[in-house]
Protein backbone atom coordinates (compact mmCIF):
# COMPACT_ATOMS: atom_id res chain seq x y z
CA UNK A 1 0.00 0.00 0.00
CA UNK A 2 1.60 3.55 -0.52
CA UNK A 3 1.09 6.26 1.45
CA UNK A 4 -1.21 8.26 -0.29
CA UNK A 5 -3.72 5.47 -0.52
CA UNK A 6 -3.14 4.97 3.44
CA UNK A 7 -4.03 8.82 3.69
CA UNK A 8 -7.47 8.29 1.37
CA UNK A 9 -7.80 5.41 3.36
CA UNK A 10 -7.60 6.97 6.60
CA UNK A 11 -10.05 9.54 5.27
CA UNK A 12 -12.59 7.61 4.54
CA UNK A 13 -12.34 5.20 7.52
CA UNK A 14 -12.32 8.44 10.07
CA UNK A 15 -15.40 11.25 10.45
CA UNK A 16 -13.43 14.40 10.28
CA UNK A 17 -16.47 16.36 11.10
CA UNK A 18 -16.36 15.47 14.64
CA UNK A 19 -13.33 17.05 16.84
CA UNK A 20 -12.18 13.41 17.74
CA UNK A 21 -12.30 12.14 14.09
CA UNK A 22 -10.26 15.74 12.76
CA UNK A 23 -7.93 15.11 15.76
CA UNK A 24 -7.62 11.06 14.98
CA UNK A 25 -7.20 11.63 10.93
CA UNK A 26 -4.67 14.36 11.23
CA UNK A 27 -2.63 12.33 14.20
CA UNK A 28 -2.81 9.49 11.56
CA UNK A 29 -1.94 11.36 8.21
CA UNK A 30 0.61 13.15 9.41
CA UNK A 31 2.41 9.64 11.15
CA UNK A 32 1.85 8.07 7.57
CA UNK A 33 3.37 11.24 6.04
CA UNK A 34 6.89 11.09 8.11
CA UNK A 35 7.32 7.41 8.71
CA UNK A 36 5.90 5.69 6.30
CA UNK A 37 3.02 3.49 5.93
CA UNK A 38 4.48 0.17 6.29
CA UNK A 39 6.29 1.49 9.06
CA UNK A 40 3.17 3.06 10.41
CA UNK A 41 1.25 -0.11 10.61
CA UNK A 42 4.44 -2.24 11.98
CA UNK A 43 5.27 1.15 14.87
CA UNK A 44 4.82 0.46 18.54
CA UNK A 45 1.34 1.27 19.33
CA UNK A 46 2.14 2.43 22.94
CA UNK A 47 4.53 5.24 21.60
CA UNK A 48 2.21 6.51 18.93
CA UNK A 49 -0.68 6.58 21.35
CA UNK A 50 1.61 8.57 23.60
CA UNK A 51 1.43 11.58 21.65
CA UNK A 52 -2.08 11.71 22.25
CA UNK A 53 -1.46 11.66 26.53
CA UNK A 54 1.28 14.53 25.65
CA UNK A 55 -1.78 16.89 23.39
CA UNK A 56 -4.04 16.02 26.29
CA UNK A 57 -1.14 16.28 29.17
CA UNK A 58 -0.68 20.02 27.30
CA UNK A 59 -4.41 20.83 26.82
CA UNK A 60 -5.45 19.74 30.20
CA UNK A 61 -2.61 21.63 32.15
CA UNK A 62 -3.16 24.79 29.85
CA UNK A 63 -6.60 24.41 31.26
CA UNK A 64 -6.22 24.09 34.70
CA UNK A 65 -3.90 26.84 34.87
CA UNK A 66 -6.87 29.03 33.17
CA UNK A 67 -9.38 28.17 36.47
CA UNK A 68 -6.98 28.39 39.04
CA UNK A 69 -7.78 30.70 41.67
CA UNK A 70 -11.45 30.67 40.92
CA UNK A 71 -14.22 29.75 42.88
CA UNK A 72 -13.85 25.76 43.46
CA UNK A 73 -17.67 24.71 42.47
CA UNK A 74 -16.83 25.31 38.75
CA UNK A 75 -19.09 22.40 37.77
CA UNK A 76 -19.64 23.65 34.20
CA UNK A 77 -15.87 24.16 33.63
CA UNK A 78 -15.00 21.04 34.77
CA UNK A 79 -18.15 19.08 32.39
CA UNK A 80 -16.75 21.14 29.62
CA UNK A 81 -13.02 19.97 30.21
CA UNK A 82 -13.84 16.10 30.99
CA UNK A 83 -15.55 16.71 27.19
CA UNK A 84 -12.40 17.47 25.94
CA UNK A 85 -10.80 14.58 27.67
CA UNK A 86 -13.53 12.28 26.33
CA UNK A 87 -12.75 13.38 22.97
CA UNK A 88 -9.31 12.96 23.19
CA UNK A 89 -9.41 9.41 23.85
CA UNK A 90 -12.04 9.17 21.12
CA UNK A 91 -9.66 10.01 18.78
CA UNK A 92 -6.96 7.70 20.01
CA UNK A 93 -9.78 5.06 19.58
CA UNK A 94 -10.31 6.01 16.10
CA UNK A 95 -6.76 6.57 15.67
CA UNK A 96 -6.02 2.54 16.44
CA UNK A 97 -9.06 1.29 14.42
CA UNK A 98 -7.96 3.25 11.45
CA UNK A 99 -4.42 1.72 11.44
CA UNK A 100 -5.80 -1.60 12.24
CA UNK A 101 -7.33 -1.99 9.05
CA UNK A 102 -4.97 -0.85 6.86
CA UNK A 103 -2.31 -2.90 8.74
CA UNK A 104 -4.76 -6.15 7.72
CA UNK A 105 -5.39 -4.71 4.36
CA UNK A 106 -1.52 -4.29 3.88
CA UNK A 107 -1.12 -8.04 5.33
CA UNK A 108 -4.10 -9.12 2.63
CA UNK A 109 -1.73 -7.86 0.09
CA UNK A 110 1.14 -9.82 0.78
Amino acid sequence: MTNEKAIQTILSLIDSSTASGSMASIYACEDVIEQDVLEWVEGDIEAMLGQFMKHLKTNSDRYIGDIEGTDPTMGDELTIFSRRLERVMRAMIEYVSAREKIRKEIESER
